[in-house]
Order: structure tokens, then sequence, then C-alpha cells
């Protein structure tokens, strides 16, 4: 797997991947990854990749991570219960 290309968007970092001819794009947010995978049948290049990264995909994206967030917290707290210190900082 290589390294295509990196960009930071505000609280969001994307790198665009190619591994046997195969994009994939990777966001990191928070602590927490998506990984976006295209099919080989997709005419994806280095450029259409970075085009999908536009400003709509992006704040999608920023919700899902919220979203993620607000699941791992609920599930912390339900099954670790931080009030007895078992838990100190989620990601």
């Amino acid at each position: 797997m290589r390294i295509v290309k990196e960009m930071q968007f505000d609280q969001i970092k994307a790198t665009i991947f190619i591994n046997n001819e195969k994009y994939s794009i990777k966001l990191d947010g928070g602590g927490m990854e998506q990984i976006y995978k295209f099919d080989s049948t997709l005419d994806i290049s280095a450029k259409i990749a970075e085009d999908i990264l536009d400003e709509k995909f992006l704040e999608s994206s920023f919700d899902i991570f919220r979203q993620m967030k607000k699941n791992i917290e609920g599930s912390v707290y339900r099954n670790l219960n931080p009030s007895k210190g078992k838990v100190e900082e989620i990601i």
C-alpha cells in the first residue's frame, strides 16, 4: 500500500492510498478512522479520489465521527462505569 496524498481539513486528516491499482481514502479524526475503498471496476484516479473530498462529504464524515464518539462513550459509560475510576479519559 502506497500513500498518494495526505491532506488536512480542519479536524479531519485525509490520506489517499493506492494498492494493486485500487484507491482508498482514510479519514482520521478524534482518534477514530473511516476508510472508503473503491472497487477496481470504477475508473478512480488520484485526482478523482481527491475531488471526492468535497465540503459536503467532509461535513457528513465529521457527523459520522461525532456519532462514533457518542457510540463509544455510551458503551464505555455503560460497561466500564467511569465513576469508579476505571476510565480516566475517552479518546
